[in-house]
């Protein structure tokens, strides 16, 4: 297996890979495009992106068709991580709403945000679809583990 920048030459087979998962409503193609592909055997197996709002960075995607093993996530991470720094990114957080995903971020180093001056668009979070979601936010600039 190995990691890939989506830039360019894997767009469209990163597009592909996600518009397999019913769940995603569209796709956001310059968010796609900063991201990172994990690739076995020419096929995409799971792709991880983040949009830019200033020098934070929002993982957009993380999606992966089966089990990885632990060493391929944190692989995954570290060179995502790579790839905000060079773009100023100083953090990267994300909304989970699940206990299992909210424990692997917590295994990478992400913590728990407080979310009261937390705003999507204008709205603050709280009176959003994402009222119920966790924020967990990792300063970045090493490695994940």
């Amino acid at each position: 297996m190995e990691i890939v920048e989506i830039k360019g030459l894997f767009l469209d087979k990163a597009k592909e890979f996600l518009e397999s998962v019913e769940s995603l409503k569209t796709i956001d193609l310059d968010v796609l495009n900063e991201g990172v592909a994990l690739v076995d055997l020419d096929e995409i197996i799971g792709v991880i992106s983040y949009e830019k709002f200033k020098k934070y960075g929002l993982i957009r995607y993380f999606v992966f068709k089966r089990k990885i093993v632990d060493e391929y996530i944190l692989d995954i991470f570290n060179k995502i991580s790579e790839l905000a720094i060079k773009r100023d990114v100083k953090y990267l957080f994300l909304l989970v709403s699940n206990g299992d995903v909210y424990d692997l971020f917590k295994e990478l180093g992400f913590t728990q945000f407080d979310s009261s001056n937390l705003f999507i668009e204008e709205d603050n979070i709280s009176k959003t679809k994402y009222e119920n979601s966790i924020v967990m936010i990792k300063e970045i600039g090493g490695s994940f583990c």
